[in-house]
């Protein structure tokens, strides 16, 4: 295959319309490198934050999630079908601490 000249204006033209568009990029979000401090992305010069703050309640609700999903992890299906009732009777703490109980019997 010859090349042309209209063939390499033609890819210039493409390679200076992705560094431009890289730069538009790079401007916005950053060049990806970390210069230790925390960075903070910016749309049009202002702030973005990453995601809202929870509230203290929503962080205690999601911890004790994660601790009843861990205690239920490496219980059966006969296992998690008892600790399921459990906890919708007695709540949440009673099911964890059942399932721990449960775990350690096994």
């Amino acid at each position: 295959m010859r090349l042309t000249e209209a063939t390499v204006r033609k890819a210039y033209a493409l390679l200076e319309e992705r560094d431009a568009i890289t730069e538009k990029y790079r401007r916005v979000f950053g060049n990806g490198q970390s210069n230790g401090k925390t960075s903070h992305r910016t749309v049009a010069g202002k702030r973005v934050s990453a995601r809202a703050a929870i509230t203290p309640k929503q962080r205690k609700a999601r911890q004790l999630q994660g601790r009843y999903m861990a205690a239920i992890r490496n219980l059966g299906v006969q296992g998690k079908r008892y600790i399921s009732k459990v906890r919708e009777k007695s709540g949440m703490p009673a099911a964890i601490a059942a399932a721990k109980k449960l775990s350690a019997e096994a």
